[in-house]
């Protein structure tokens, strides 16, 4: 393990989970553990640390709300807020920042905010659909994503309480240790009393406000490039020093009745990683741990658990006709009067497609056919409806790479797709066709053929598992079915949004006689929420 492995870790884990993640299943328990973390990260300045290390120049940046200009701005000051929480998070697809209460001059009568009665109370509150994100930039969005140097970002304000600014940093050190239980100075008391009376007074969405603050904090470690940028030099410095290992081999011996003990040792012979292969066959993906998702509909489902075997599908079958652009692909040889002859470019070739995305009505209306009947509100199409699955980029390539009976290091790939503009993507293609000239390319080059997609699909974060078959006679084949251990490969099941109770009893039900073992939960994405401010 490498001095900062860690800081990479840490830094994915607040990117899958709390900022790519389902926001809402992470409890206030979550919040508080992540609190540890985000102690050592920002405050006790290991990242800072970690970015020198590795070459950086300056401060990381990270964007969250500057609170004092955006009170500024509406004529407000920060001295006079009773209670204000900076945010500029998201969970259940609405991004909330500024979130408060303010004193401010009476219009009518003149009693300016700082009397002591008399006053006007303003509330204030910024809120955008984050399925909307894509739109065009507001007037506000330089203050609410305001980019900060690392050490400005904490300790700017991160709330307010009776006019006193707390610092995000403050916030962190509250959670990591104040609402532990953990004994402070004096000073510490005062100032970590200040910010439990924030607790309860202001709610953002399904959360109470201060623990949204905290989410918003570790989303910002999450969704910052500079942060994303440092993790994949600190994986790939660790790949590196993990290739200069001395080779080890794998010695079994038996250990007692039903058990086996395995060894590894220094030896002439041996991988210096066993999982090294696999691990370079992740395309664009930076870390083996990331979640994936998959929508199935339950037709499939019941087959999958039931057969235990996972089914890929040739490419050439998809809807998208840009998708199989390189199966079709023809040379034109000027040379010889302009005689054409296909490429012949790509070996036979089976893929199934997943996401990054957590949580997406988009894709839940999709793959997910719900029509209820009106005097039951059950759905009526069953079959057709949707279950989202959840596994890990290296469960998944793991149980491709197992099933392969060829080379799976030519063979097995899982990817990201990357998203161009239509024209990009023709030429794009048309290079790796040149390049070719009619000679067939490396596994890898023919997996990367099929991590392009055009723009208007952004919205999917696509990801591909890809399997090429070097065998010959499997050019005509639509399937390709890999045997799986369903309770290996998912952890976790996701229920449609829209199902009524007596339906995801039922389904959930069916699922656990089918012999699935792990978590089972009905998506959260249409769960009212609200914004509440107590004075």
């Amino acid at each position: 393990m490498t001095q900062f492995r860690s800081v990479a870790e840490d830094i994915e884990w607040f990117r899958d989970e709390w900022w790519l993640g389902v926001a809402e299943s992470l409890s206030d328990g979550h919040l508080r553990r992540g609190s540890a973390a985000l102690g050592l990260l920002l405050v006790d300045g290991l990242l800072q640390r970690a970015w020198h290390h590795y070459g950086f120049e300056g401060e990381p940046a990270m964007e969250g709300p500057d609170v004092a200009a955006l009170a500024l701005r509406d004529g407000l000051r920060l001295e006079h807020a009773a209670t204000l929480i900076a945010g500029g998070g998201r969970e259940s697809d609405q991004e909330l920042a500024f979130l408060g209460l303010f004193r401010t001059n009476h219009p009518e009568t003149g009693v300016p905010a700082d009397a002591d009665g008399g006053f006007a109370v303003i509330q204030t509150a910024i809120s955008r659909d984050s399925q909307a994100s894509s739109a065009p930039a507001g007037i506000l969005d330089p203050l609410v994503n305001r980019r900060w140097s690392l050490s400005a970002y904490i300790e700017a304000p991160g709330a307010v309480r009776r006019g006193i600014s707390i610092s995000r940093g403050d916030i962190i050190e509250y959670f990591r240790w104040y609402a532990g239980g953990v004994a402070q100075n004096h000073y510490e008391q005062e100032r970590n009393q200040v910010i439990s009376e924030l607790v309860g007074i202001v709610h953002a969405n399904l959360r109470d406000g201060l623990s949204f603050e905290l989410l918003s904090i570790g989303q910002a470690v999450g969704r910052s490039s500079d942060l994303s940028n440092l993790a994949a030099k600190i994986r790939a410095h660790e790949d590196g020093v993990r290739q200069l290992r001395p080779p080890v081999t794998r010695h079994e011996r038996p250990a007692g009745k039903g058990s086996v003990t395995v060894m590894y040792g220094p030896g002439p012979v041996g991988l210096v990683d066993p999982e090294a292969p696999l691990l370079g066959n992740l395309l664009g993906i930076r870390s083996p741990d990331v979640p994936i998702y998959r929508t199935f509909r339950v037709k499939h489902i019941r087959t999958l658990l039931a057969s235990k075997a996972m089914v890929l599908i040739a490419p050439r079958l998809w809807d998208d006709p840009f998708e199989s652009l390189m199966s079709h692909a023809v040379i034109i040889d000027a040379d010889r009067g302009g005689f054409s002859r296909p490429a012949n470019l790509r070996k036979a070739t089976f893929a199934l497609c997943w996401s990054l995305n957590a949580e997406s009505d988009a894709l839940w209306r999709i793959y997910s056919t719900i029509i209820k009947d009106p005097t039951t509100m059950r759905n009526t199409c069953v079959g057709e409806e949707g279950i989202r699955v959840r596994t890990t980029a290296h469960r998944l390539l793991s149980a491709l790479w197992r099933a392969n009976p060829s080379d799976p290091g030519e063979s097995c790939f899982l990817g990201v797709v990357r998203y161009m503009p239509q024209r990009e993507t023709v030429q794009h293609l048309g290079e790796i066709v040149r390049t070719a000239a009619g000679t067939m390319p490396s596994g890898r080059a023919q997996a990367e053929s099929l991590l392009f997609k055009r723009e208007p699909f952004a919205h999917e974060r696509e990801t591909r598992l890809i399997y090429i078959e070097h065998r010959p006679g499997f050019e005509r084949e639509e399937l390709f079915p890999i045997p799986v251990e369903p309770n290996e490969l998912f952890r976790h099941l996701a229920l449609d949004p829209r199902l009524s109770v007596d339906d995801a009893r039922e389904r959930h039900a069916e699922i656990r006689e089918l012999g699935f073992t792990g978590e089972i939960v009905q998506s959260g994405l249409y769960q009212e929420g609200q914004l509440e401010i107590r004075i």
